[in-house]
């Protein structure tokens, strides 16, 4: 017995050390475990797509820098509408931002960067484009665009920018970012300036990019402006010179078309006809006629637009004209030279006035061929209510030299009486120098070049300088041309007949290489035909139209409009541009307005008026046939307003018709021109109709290689750019 207590008690013993370690334990001061850091990886990611995703995962460490196990992690993302994050860790990208992936255990939070940088790769119309609105207010329909990304996904949060070219309003948010659909959407607010189509908004995202148009009406009418026909004075009892017009606009100065206006007499007597009037595209209206009182002094005429409370009040100083006491010229005074055996361009005309000053209608005026040979047509003219009376024609002598015309009038108590007027006669001097190269070339062909240059001739008659040596072997006119070594008196015309895009394309290729740096006049230029379209041009009757048309190019019709010191050309336009391209030299203005243009009402200016937009060259808009291109625009006329006229970019038939207005258009490019080698042309000229495609389009009819400008000695001193 005494030796199993001993044992019992050695057990007892060791059993007790455990227990005494665990009471060593359980009173130590040592902190527990606890998560202290996170570390998310990776660290940072870049999605560019929307859907894309990524696994992030969080290393947790307690506060002596170990990894701690089997702990909770909780994710969330910063930006839910850029980022969304599963409870895995798991990113999926939703729209453009920046984000932070954040994982949570315990007190402990560590994150990653997040940018989501969606590429703008497709951008879609949704509303909004092809409008029509009043100018100056909201358009009805929000202007909207949806943006996708290269996968075809849309973008949320892109920033899309939308701006209105100069001149085309505004919007209510320039730079607004997508919707969870990847839309964007903005009001338009029209500019001021009425026409079809002629805001554009455009809308760009990254490198995506879209264009809205919009078409602006005119607004309410508030303006009537007073045009024509003001200030003016009449003898007692008749009718005004200048009837009468105004043009009514809204607040903007847009013409309104369809608004009725009436002239009435307010002072002074007299009446009127046509007094109501409607006013037309331009809203412009003009009254029928003004016929003044029967006494001297003040009359009015006062103009009234339904709906507008302003009024436009004509005064018009009526007097009674007494006895013709003097007599002046008016026009034809110039002494300027003229073409034997051609009339003169500007017609002798005198003014006839009383003791007062007063213009005197109804004096007789008897006009006489006193020198030079020659012959006028109406001779005999009665002065109008202006005084004014004109011969009808005055055709110069055979021979050079100076010719003599007076005006006498009937009646005539006072002095001056008669008028004399002197124009030089001379004898047309000015060349042009035909050289054919390539292909020999057909009879009809040579026939075509020689008659042409025979009629410029007629038209162009003075040198345009001293002779000129030009040496050319680097083939300044293009591929395929001779070299050149001669003296050039005016002007060298290179003309083949050759191949160029084939039957029913490009008939021709004109335009000047080499002009004069003393007045911008051509020295060398080029006339290329295609021979696919010469023998079809001859066959039907058009061949010699078209070479008097394409010899006009060389000399500058169109080429040289640009060219300083002849740049006459206004408002350039590019393909549908719906301004209104016009042609502002001082010859050509007249006689536009000579034969008719006093009537054309296609200007749209604000206000309109003076300077008028005419003649109008093509602008290939929306009544121009088609196709109409970059060699139409800019160098011809236009074509629904002059119709028949050469020097339009179509040929319509075997009448085309050389008008003194292209004549007159050479003049003020600097060459010395004869009015008379025109050919006889009327128009009625108006607001452009709607056009029918003719028979023969010109197409890209202009030379576009370099223009190189010459000195007097025959150096190249400067190249310019083509047309």
């Amino acid at each position: 017995m005494p030796a199993m207590s001993r044992r019992f008690g050695l057990a007892a013993a060791a059993l007790a050390v455990p227990v005494l370690l665990a009471t060593t334990c359980k009173s130590s001061t040592e902190p527990s475990l606890v998560a202290t850091t996170i570390t998310v990886a990776p660290a940072s990611h870049t999605f560019s797509t929307v859907g894309r995703t990524q696994q992030f995962s969080a290393t947790v460490l307690d506060q002596k820098g170990d990894t701690m196990r089997s702990v909770t992690v909780t994710w969330a993302s910063s930006a839910t509408g850029v980022l969304t994050v599963s409870s895995t860790g798991l990113a999926t990208a939703v729209g453009n931002g920046t984000a932070q992936v954040t994982a949570t255990s315990g007190g402990a939070s560590g994150s990653a960067s997040i940018t989501v940088s969606l590429v703008a790769a497709q951008m879609t119309k949704v509303s909004g484009d092809a409008q029509t609105g009043t100018v100056g207010q909201p358009l009805g329909t929000a202007v909207a665009v949806q943006i996708r990304d290269s996968s075809g996904q849309a973008i949320q949060g892109a920033t899309v920018a939308f701006a209105p070219v100069s001149g085309s309003g505004s919007v209510s948010a320039l730079a607004p970012t997508t919707d969870s659909t990847g839309q964007a959407r903005t009001t338009w607010t029209l500019g001021t300036k009425a026409g079809t189509n002629l805001d554009t908004l455009v809308v760009a995202a990254g490198a995506a990019r879209v264009t809205f148009v919009a078409t602006a009406a005119a607004g309410p009418a508030s303006q009537v402006t007073k045009t024509a026909g003001d200030y003016q004075k009449t003898p007692a009892g008749q009718p005004v010179a200048v009837a009468p017009s105004v043009t009514v606009a809204d607040q903007y100065g847009n013409p309104r078309a369809g608004e009725s206006v009436t002239f009435a007499v307010t002072a002074g007597g007299g009446s009127v006809t046509g007094g109501t009037r409607v006013t037309g595209t331009n809203g412009s209206a003009t009254v029928g006629s003004w016929t003044v009182g029967s006494s001297a002094g003040v009359n009015t005429l006062t103009t009234t637009v339904t709906g507008v409370t302003a009024t436009a009040v004509f005064t018009d100083t009526v007097y009674v004209p007494g006895a013709p006491t003097a007599v002046a010229a008016v026009s034809g005074t110039d002494n300027l030279p003229g073409l034997v055996g051609y009339n003169v361009n500007i017609r002798p005309a005198v003014a006839v006035t009383d003791a007062s000053s007063n213009p005197v209608p109804g004096a007789v005026v008897t006009f006489a061929v006193t020198g030079g040979g020659g012959s006028g047509t109406r001779l005999v003219d009665t002065t109008n209510n202006s005084g004014v009376a004109q011969v009808g024609s005055w055709q110069l002598g055979s021979s050079a030299g100076v010719n003599a015309m007076t005006a006498t009038v009937t009646g005539l108590t006072g002095g001056g009486n008669p008028v004399t007027f002197a124009d030089t006669g001379a004898v047309g001097v000015y060349n042009i120098q035909v050289q054919f190269y390539g292909p020999t070339p057909s009879a009809a062909f040579s026939a075509a070049i020689d008659s042409a240059a025979a009629k410029w001739e007629r038209i162009v008659y003075r040198h345009v300088g001293a002779p000129i040596q030009v040496t050319d072997t680097a083939q300044i006119c293009g591929a395929g041309e001779p070299k050149v070594n001669q003296q050039v008196t005016d002007i060298l015309i290179l003309a083949t007949s050759t191949q160029i895009d084939g039957p029913g394309g490009i008939l021709a290729e004109a335009g000047p290489c080499l002009i004069r740096t003393s007045n911008g006049l051509t020295v060398l230029g080029i006339m290329k035909f295609d021979s696919a379209d010469v023998t079809n041009m001859a066959n039907a009757g058009q061949l010699n139209e078209v070479a008097v048309h394409e010899m006009n190019h060389v000399l500058g019709f169109g080429t040289l409009w640009t060219q300083s010191p002849n740049a006459w050309l206004q408002d350039p336009s590019d393909s549908g541009n719906p301004q209104a391209t016009y042609f502002s030299g001082p010859q050509a203005q007249a006689e536009f307005d000579s034969i008719g243009g006093t009537t054309y009402t296609g200007s749209t200016l604000s206000p309109p008026g003076v300077p008028s937009h005419k003649p109008p060259v093509e602008n290939c808009g929306a009544t121009s046939p088609t196709p109409c291109g970059s060699g139409t625009i800019n160098s011809h006329w236009l074509n629904p307003v002059f119709t028949n006229e050469l020097m339009g970019g179509w040929i319509t038939g075997t009448s085309m018709r050389l008008s003194v207005v292209s004549v007159a258009a050479d003049g003020d490019l600097g060459y010395t021109v004869n009015y008379a080698g025109a050919d006889p042309y009327t128009q009625t000229f108006t607001a452009p109709p709607a056009a029918s495609a003719p028979a023969f389009n010109m197409g890209d009819d202009i030379w576009h290689g370099p223009i190189y400008t010459v000195d007097a000695v025959g150096r190249l001193v400067q190249v310019r750019a083509g047309r």
